[in-house]
């Protein structure tokens, strides 16, 4: 009686904490409908949070890009603000990832996504004609949902490319930027890690420490590997235990890695207070080069789990948002500007133009139509990285406006950041 009495007692104690916050093809972990919290949760706690005030944030970044004067405003024939979301920031982007996560599409035609020039690891997506897809398509070239809006036409897509480098639609870290990029200025750079170009946006996710570099002349090359050598596997599990909604897993390692946000977290430990990895999991939610199951419809994972064990045996290191540990997050309005205006001369001729902006632009994309409203020319700037500006006099060549048979027709230009598109001219001209 006692032993079982003993053993009751211990199952009680164990301490669950759930929290809110790119898969592993070899995974056996899968998530159970019913473990599944299609709300995304709200914080459930069964000991106190922490109530130290947040370590102050050292940053290198200037803020004043973000509130351009009146004065500075005026010199652009052209000006749009994107206003700053408001709500939690670790809402914000988590919802954006999900939204772009359960766009509704119908694939016009088949196709197979795959490399143009073989990459170090494997792209092989088949789409098929007439069958309904969710979530933005697999792809290296970082668009994100407004981009993928302007191409759905009548719930249909047509694929622009069956190259993986081409196809419009995005991949696992390049996702999860545009879904940062809604609250902070986070331009592609190819993984999500803390480094010295990202000091006060990403950090390692504490208890974690940057562990020494690899290389004498180069302070960020470190890998999840050293860094777990660096810290413990203690420590590592602490930090796991520490993420929230939104925040990051990253496989670093020598050569393509992958990287997941957060969902939730659910943590179990011994009566002693020591987390059990076997039994603690992180929620994701992620883009991938798999199918998310054999329905084969979407390569969004949403809601996967990977016990602590898991995610400590394939390399994954957790990092987080230095805004979301702010007491009171500044979120900056986003602004678009265009010096230039165009001319039913101009478009025939050359295009006026350059586009600006204070968080990285997304696309430039430039369509002329007929006067059945069907688009009969078209250029496209996209698969953007650090781009804040664009000169448009060059899509003039792609347009090809002047070469047009006789009629009236409708130029439009259209820009756009991760918050979003704006429609900047749209002016009829005829060719005679």
């Amino acid at each position: 009686m006692k032993k079982v009495f003993l053993l009751t007692l211990s199952l009680l104690l164990i301490v669950v904490l759930a929290s809110c916050g790119s898969s592993d093809g070899g995974s056996k972990e899968t998530t159970p409908e019913q473990t599944k919290d299609p709300l995304g949760g709200g914080v459930i706690r069964t000991v106190a949070p922490a109530t130290e005030p947040p370590a102050p944030v050292e940053t290198d970044i200037d803020y004043s890009k973000y509130t351009p004067t009146a004065e500075k405003l005026a010199e652009y024939d052209y000006v749009k603000i994107f206003e700053a979301p408001k709500g939690n920031p670790r809402d914000i982007v988590y919802n954006y990832m999900y939204a772009m996560s359960q766009i509704e599409w119908k694939a016009t035609k088949g196709w197979n996504t795959h490399w143009k020039v073989q990459g170090d690891f494997g792209v092989n997506i088949t789409y098929e004609e007439g069958k309904t897809y969710y979530g933005i398509p697999y792809s290296n070239t970082k668009c994100g949902l407004s981009v993928f809006e302007n191409f759905v036409i009548d719930g249909t897509f047509t694929p622009n490319s069956e190259y993986y480098e081409e196809l419009i639609g995005n991949h696992c870290s390049s996702s999860m930027g545009l879904a940062y990029q809604q609250i902070i200025d986070l331009p592609y750079s190819g993984g999500l890690k803390e480094n010295s170009a990202r000091r006060g946006l990403i950090k390692l996710a504490a208890p974690l420490e940057i562990p020494p570099s690899r290389t004498e002349n180069n302070p960020d090359d470190w890998i999840s590997e050293t860094v777990t050598a660096h810290n413990g596997v203690d420590k590592l599990y602490e930090a796991y235990a520490s993420l929230d909604k939104g925040d990051i897993l990253y496989k670093m390692i020598d050569g393509s890695g992958h990287t997941r946000m957060v969902s939730k977290v659910e943590v179990n430990k011994t009566v002693a207070g020591k987390i059990i990895p076997s039994r603690s999991y992180v929620y994701c939610l992620e883009q991938t080069n798999a199918w998310a199951d054999n329905k084969r419809e979407s390569t969004w994972f949403i809601d996967r789990k990977y016990s602590f064990e898991t995610l400590n045996s394939t390399n994954f290191t957790p990092f987080t948002l230095c805004i979301f540990h702010e007491e009171n997050p500044k979120i900056y309005d986003a602004y678009i500007m265009m010096k230039g205006k165009n001319t039913p001369e101009t478009i025939k001729k050359m295009l006026a133009g350059t586009i600006e902006s204070t968080f990285p632009l997304n696309y430039v994309r430039a369509t002329i139509t007929d006067a059945d409203g069907k688009i009969v020319s078209e250029a496209f700037k996209y698969d953007f990285t650090k781009n804040y500006k664009v000169n448009i006099r060059d899509m003039t060549y792609t347009l090809n406006a002047d070469k047009l048979p006789t009629g009236t027709y409708t130029f439009n230009l259209k820009a756009g950041i991760a918050r979003g598109s704006w429609d900047i001219e749209t002016i009829e001209f005829t060719v005679e």
